[in-house]
């Protein structure tokens, strides 16, 4: 999956969730809780970071990505 896909991904899963839970969210406020989560997950995998680079790279392609939904 790229990186532009998975970020489409993520935002529309929030989007799918904020729909039950509340009327009136907007796809911006999807948008900055997609990237809510992807920030704590970079920063949770750059306490290991010497493991996980290839991995963060790829998230912070992600977080790119959702920016520019």
């Amino acid at each position: 999956m790229t990186a532009k896909e998975e970020a489409l991904e993520l935002v529309n899963k929030f989007a799918n969730k904020s729909d039950e839970l509340q009327e009136g969210t907007t796809w911006e406020y999807d948008i900055q809780c997609a990237l809510i989560s992807i920030e704590s997950t970079i920063k949770a995998l750059e306490n290991n970071q010497w493991q996980n680079k290839t991995i963060i790279d790829h998230y912070k392609e992600v977080e790119q990505e959702i920016t520019k939904l």
